[in-house]
C-alpha cells in the first residue's frame, strides 16, 4: 500500500520522467529530492504502480494500428457540405457523435472562416504498408567461400547480384 506522498510522486513522475522534479512536486523536500526520487524509483511497489499507471496511459501495438487504419480509411464527405456558393462547412458535431473525431489534426477559427485539418489518409497508408512489409527495401547478404552474394529487394521486385 502506497502512501499519499508516493501516489503522488507515481502520478507526478509519469508527468516528465524526470524524478527528482517529481519528488519535489510531490511534496518531499527540495533539498533531498534526488535522493529521495532514487530510493522511491528503487521501491518495488511504486514501480510496479508506475508500471500500471504508464499501461493505462499508452496504447497497444493493435490499438495504435487499429487508429492508422481508421485514418487510412477515413472520408470527411460524409461530414462535409458545400452550399451553393461554393463554400465548404464539415460537421463536427457529427464527427464527435460518429465516434470520428480524432480524424481531425487541426481546428483553428479566423476572422474569415474556420479550418479544419484532417490527418493524411495517405501517410496513414504508407505507414500499414510498412507494417505490412508492403514497400520493403532490404538487402540480404549470404557468404560461404570466395563468393558473395547479395540480393537487394526493393519495392517488391527481387534484384540479384553477385560480386566475387
Amino acid at each position: 500500500m502506497l502512501t499519499n506522498k508516493q501516489r503522488a510522486f507515481v502520478l507526478e513522475y509519469l508527468v516528465d520522467f524526470n524524478a527528482t522534479q517529481a519528488a519535489i512536486r510531490a511534496g518531499y523536500s527540495p533539498k533531498f529530492a534526488h535522493t529521495n526520487a532514487s530510493k522511491l524509483l528503487q521501491n518495488t511497489a511504486i514501480s510496479a504502480k508506475i508500471d500500471e499507471e504508464f499501461e493505462k496511459r499508452t496504447m497497444s501495438a493493435n490499438e495504435v494500428l487499429s487508429r492508422m487504419t481508421d485514418i487510412a480509411r477515413s472520408s470527411a464527405e460524409d461530414y462535409l457540405t458545400i452550399d451553393e456558393y461554393g463554400h465548404t462547412s464539415i460537421d463536427l458535431p457529427r464527427m464527435k457523435a460518429d465516434g470520428k473525431l480524432h480524424l481531425v489534426k487541426k481546428y483553428r477559427v479566423t476572422k474569415q472562416s474556420v479550418e479544419v485539418e484532417l490527418y493524411d489518409a495517405q501517410s496513414a497508408l504508407v505507414q500499414m504498408g510498412k507494417q505490412h512489409g508492403l514497400f520493403a527495401d532490404r538487402s540480404k547478404i549470404e557468404h560461404s567461400g570466395e563468393v558473395t552474394s547479395i540480393t537487394r529487394i526493393t519495392e517488391n521486385r527481387d534484384v540479384a547480384r553477385t560480386d566475387s
